[in-house]
């Protein structure tokens, strides 16, 4: 079964974000962010834990995580998240912050499920390019494992081939 994200179409203005970072400071100043670039409703979470109990009663429509964090981290949050049993939110966009552009780290965000990532320090105008990306972004959702993943930008879903091994471009961060 594939999906499209909830979100796709919609414009900044008309959704309600998520945002997850352990750094209360860092989380203040993307709020502010996005609250300029027309963002009318952008809830926190201090970890991927407290996320998920938001996403689990009141869900989102976006979501922006750091990786780094305790007690739950982004990549536990991801695969939390796009877990076959959290059906319709399992297909939400996800962003993940991180202040490492490692090869490795972006195709385990990917192989999880990332609809895109976006590196710390955080300016408005890449912020805003990678939310209108992810917005834009027409990529089907597949299943594998009892997971929902995105493939690569240009690349087609394959169970043959996990995501995470895919030697692909990661120019697309």
């Amino acid at each position: 079964m594939t999906q499209k994200h909830l979100s796709h179409g919609q414009d900044l203005s008309a959704l309600r974000i998520l945002l997850v970072d352990d750094d209360a400071a860092l989380r203040g100043a993307v709020v502010a962010i996005l609250r300029a670039l027309g963002a009318k409703e952008v809830i926190e979470a201090p970890n991927g834990k407290a996320a998920l109990e938001i996403i689990s009663t009141n869900p989102p429509d976006f979501i922006i995580s750091d990786w780094e964090m305790a007690p739950m981290n982004g990549a536990e949050l991801l695969a939390a998240v796009r877990d076959q049993s959290n059906e319709p939110t399992c297909f939400l966009p996800i962003i993940i912050l991180t202040a490492h552009a490692r090869p490795t780290l972006i195709r385990h965000a990917v192989s999880l499920g990332a609809s895109q990532l976006l590196v710390k320090p955080v300016s408005p105008e890449r912020l805003l390019s990678q939310i209108r990306w992810v917005l834009a972004d027409s990529r089907q959702f597949y299943l594998e494992e009892g997971k929902y993943r995105l493939p690569m930008p240009g690349q087609e879903p394959s169970t043959e081939q996990p995501v995470a091994d895919n030697d692909s471009d990661i120019a697309w961060v």
